[in-house]
């Protein structure tokens, strides 16, 4: 979305960087008041239900983007946009299993000594199988 804005300002909306710069301004500032508003998404919602609502917003605003050429209506949805997208990154984060994280860590320790990519990535996850094996036993 944020990527074919520029175009959405200029061709759609008939805006200049002035423009543009109000569109992507309301994308942040919802993306500040998702920030403010996630503990009380999270009181309310479990953290998949946050990442699928956010997926839902993200979705419509996008549709609104592309079929209404409204600059009231575009600013509304970039704002829901930026809220929806802060909200789905943090809920995203807090829902990421420890063991992904892990795979991820190592896939770049290897990839950063040397070994290939498509390597690194099944020797990254095997070295993380093993030990979790092991720590299940040492527990």
């Amino acid at each position: 979305m944020l990527a074919l804005l520029p175009l959405v300002a200029q061709q759609d909306l008939r805006q200049g960087a002035g423009g543009y710069g109000l569109l992507l301004g309301c994308f942040g500032f919802g993306a500040i008041v998702g920030a403010i508003l996630m503990p009380r998404l999270r009181q309310h919602l479990t953290a998949d239900g946050v990442v699928i609502a956010g997926t839902f917003v993200f979705a419509i605003a996008t549709l609104i983007l592309a079929f209404i050429h409204n600059v009231p209506m575009v600013l509304l949805a970039l704002l829901a946009a930026g809220i929806a997208w802060t909200s789905m990154i943090s809920s995203l984060n807090i829902t990421t299993r420890e063991n992904i994280f892990c795979r991820l860590a190592t896939g770049h320790l290897l990839q950063v000594f040397g070994i290939p990519s498509p390597l690194h990535r099944d020797l990254g996850g095997r070295i993380i199988d093993v030990m979790q094996i092991v720590g299940r036993e040492i527990d």
